[in-house]
């Protein structure tokens, strides 16, 4: 009797661990599948789409965030330190604050533009101070590209009676605060 239960626990202990072999076996083989799969469309996509055509250029992407062949180039200044101006409205006053960034078209101009950084930052307090006193302008997208267009023309005017040339492609709001 004694010798009937303990194949009885063999067997049964044998059953549960072919269960667990299958099981692996199962999870291997669909891991090879798909890994084999993937490795045929990427090899698939790789060669361009199948054809043997030895005469065939490969054209290099373009990738995002690289400038294209012959596109100028771009530097940015940022002006760290922001415009915090105060705004006179009705019931009471709000803060405006403003972030900017001035883009160049050369390592040259951004030299230039570096050098002459609290010029700029001049023309721009101008600029904002004469707006102060139509505050609702800052309100309308119109309003604030007309603002950002009027301190385009006095940093570049600036720059151009120090330097002898605009220097300045853009003058960019990178972040626009109202309270």
């Amino acid at each position: 009797m004694a010798d009937g239960t303990q194949e009885q626990q063999l067997s049964l202990g044998d059953e549960s661990g072919g269960k667990k072999k299958k099981l692996f076996i199962l999870l291997i083989a669909a891991f090879l599948l798909v890994a084999g799969g993937g490795g045929a469309a990427a090899l698939a996509l790789s060669s361009g789409g199948g054809g043997d055509n030895p005469e065939a250029k490969e054209v290099p992407a373009q990738l995002p965030g690289n400038p294209a062949p012959g596109a100028p180039e771009i530097l940015y200044l940022n002006i760290k330190k922001p415009f915090v101006i105060q705004l006179p409205t009705k019931p009471r006053h709000r803060m405006m604050q403003v972030k900017m960034q001035i883009t160049v078209n050369s390592q040259e101009n951004l030299d230039l533009v570096t050098l002459h950084e609290p010029l700029i930052k001049n023309a721009i307090s101008e600029v904002l101070y004469k707006y102060q006193t139509q505050p609702d302008i800052y309100n309308q997208i119109e309003g604030r590209r007309e603002v950002k267009a009027a301190c385009l023309k006095e940093v570049q005017e600036a720059m151009l009676k120090e330097t002898g040339k605009p220097v300045v492609e853009k003058v960019l709001f990178t972040d626009f605060v109202m309270q």
